[in-house]
């Protein structure tokens, strides 16, 4: 109602892919966006924003959003205070373990399953580390309280599925560690982005 009055003469869409890839089950408010637009008494301005996106994504962002023949400003992926490692082993929770007794400042697990990222997190703080979880199967409530006290510690691990980050810039996340094979290089790109944002060196470890 509000809009219908000021009629917004631009509409910005940060993590524009949520609009194709997440809507029904994280942030289903995505999905009102193209009728939340249509219903403008004049058609703004639209501007989708999303770190990582290839032309079928972006193809399915414009069709989603309704934009026709919009100028595209693509910016590299990769940063160079990012160090990507591989690591093989045959028990991950303890190598996981063992990669964070030296780690230094914030560090993000990501896990593929709520389950595990549960399941980590309790094993990790059984073994002496501040270790918490975070999925989108939580209370809206207390996932914030979950990412404000990360935030907030000067060290501390967060064992998460890939609905963190989303909307989410903490600048001082030294090392990313992903406990299992991301199903894309673009999801796998887009979370250990979370790495690094301050420009300072960071670690990112298979």
């Amino acid at each position: 109602r509000l809009c219908q009055d000021v009629q917004p003469w631009l509409v910005v869409v940060d993590e524009a892919h949520c609009a194709v890839q997440w809507g029904e089950s994280f942030r289903p408010a995505y999905r009102d966006i193209a009728g939340f637009i249509a219903g403008l008494p004049v058609r703004p301005v639209i501007c989708a924003l999303t770190a990582t996106a290839d032309d079928g994504m972006q193809r399915a962002i414009r069709t989603q959003l309704g934009m026709h023949r919009p100028k595209q400003v693509l910016l590299p992926i990769l940063r160079e205070n990012l160090i990507h490692e591989v690591h093989t082993t045959l028990n991950r929770t303890r190598e996981i373990s063992r990669l964070l007794q030296g780690a230094a400042g914030k560090t993000v697990v990501f896990c593929r399953s709520r389950a595990r990222a549960e399941a980590l997190s309790e094993q990790l703080t059984a073994g002496g580390l501040r270790a918490a979880y975070y999925h989108a199967g939580m209370e809206r409530e207390v996932r914030l309280r979950v990412q404000q006290r990360f935030m907030e510690a000067d060290a501390a691990v967060l064992c998460a599925t890939s609905a963190f980050g989303l909307g989410v810039d903490i600048p001082d996340i030294r090392l990313v560690i992903h406990d299992y094979l991301p199903d894309d290089l673009i999801d796998y790109v887009q979370q250990t982005g979370r790495a690094g944002r301050d420009g300072v060196a960071a670690c990112c470890i298979l």
